[in-house]
């Protein structure tokens, strides 16, 4: 039994240093990649609520422009209301009239995407970070 252990051979310190190398350039190449796809995700959900409501405002108007004869689009509390914004939205909620915050974990502050309803044939859609349009 002792021959056994005696003639067995371990790991040299060496070859444990150059693994434990490896693997940490491993992860520090992997680290950053998965923090970037991340924020492209969350920069995604933001980008396709904007194109949501900016769809769901023109359609509103064309809905109203068939039912009526006028082009007229939704007011702030419409645009809340809308099931687009409350059935799918998890990161998502309700701020003032006409504005959603995102409530995921934000890139380095708050967004939001705000809808003001000007007048029938007027109204501005923007996306802010920290209270910047950008």
């Amino acid at each position: 039994m002792w021959e056994v252990i005696k003639n067995s051979r371990g790991y040299t310190l060496i070859e444990l240093i150059v693994v434990i190398l490896i693997v940490g350039i491993l992860a520090a190449i992997a680290i950053p990649a998965y923090v970037n796809i991340t924020d492209n995700a969350h920069q995604a959900n933001i980008d396709g609520v904007y194109g949501a409501v900016g769809a769901h405002v023109i359609m509103t108007a064309a809905e109203s422009l068939d039912d009526t004869g006028t082009w007229a689009y939704p007011t702030n509390a419409e645009v809340n209301e809308a099931a687009v914004f409350q059935e799918d939205l998890d990161d998502w909620e309700d701020g003032t009239d006409g504005i959603l915050v995102y409530t995921g974990k934000a890139l380095g502050g708050p967004h939001s995407v705000e809808y003001n309803y000007v007048s029938d044939d007027m109204y501005t859609l923007v996306r802010r970070f920290n209270n910047a349009v950008y």
